[in-house]
């Protein structure tokens, strides 16, 4: 197990900065030791304290998330590589929301998410040096629904995102720094949208 400091930066109009703590617990179950793979399944990851801001003000802090990885594939090559799917439980959707805009930008409602409680999650993550990409991605709990697909490289975000609540429902979307927000047809909109490898 590893506990060590996380820092996460991913520009969209200026720096995001996450900042806190993460705990590896590997399950290393089987390796291929000439191709420097290693199968580890039942892995987990668990973040404290996290603070999100954008260089101007505090998006959110005191964050958590706790993750298990159901099938990982982790590769000990330059750069390290890992891949696998998760199911996760997290303190509330701030985080995911504030990657995609900064709170004055987004509907009231959708500000109100982060206040209806913790979400569980589940998609399949793929980190390969400064890249991390989640795609599928969906965290929900009884009264709400969020759905993403994003691309952290090098400070760079890209992706979409569908947010729903009762008859609410808004599509948020990156690309070359640029946001583009969706309000007729959300979730048509999402579902059209290629995968981010495809891009």
């Amino acid at each position: 197990m590893a506990r060590k400091p996380l820092l996460i930066a991913a520009s969209v109009y200026g720096a995001y900065l996450l900042v806190g703590n993460v705990v590896l617990n590997t399950q290393l179950q089987r390796a291929d030791l000439r191709a420097h793979s290693f199968k580890a399944d039942g892995s987990r990851v668990t973040l404290q304290g996290v603070r999100v801001s954008d260089g101007n003000e505090l998006l959110g802090s005191d964050w958590w998330g706790e993750v298990g990885l159901d099938t990982a594939r982790l590769d000990w090559d330059k750069p390290m590589a890992l891949d696998g799917r998760l199911k996760a439980r997290m303190r509330d959707v701030g985080v995911l929301l504030a990657l995609y805009s900064q709170k004055k930008e987004l509907p009231g409602w959708v500000r109100k998410l982060v206040d209806q409680g913790e979400a569980t999650a589940d998609g399949r993550m793929r980190w390969r040096g400064d890249m991390l990409l989640l795609e599928p991605f969906a965290a929900r709990n009884e009264r709400f629904e969020v759905l993403a697909r994003l691309r952290l490289r090098q400070k760079q975000a890209t992706g979409d995102l569908f947010a729903n609540w009762g008859a609410l429902s808004v599509g948020a979307e990156l690309a070359d720094g640029e946001k583009d927000f969706h309000l007729v047809g959300a979730r048509k909109w999402f579902d059209s949208q290629p995968s981010l490898e495809a891009r």
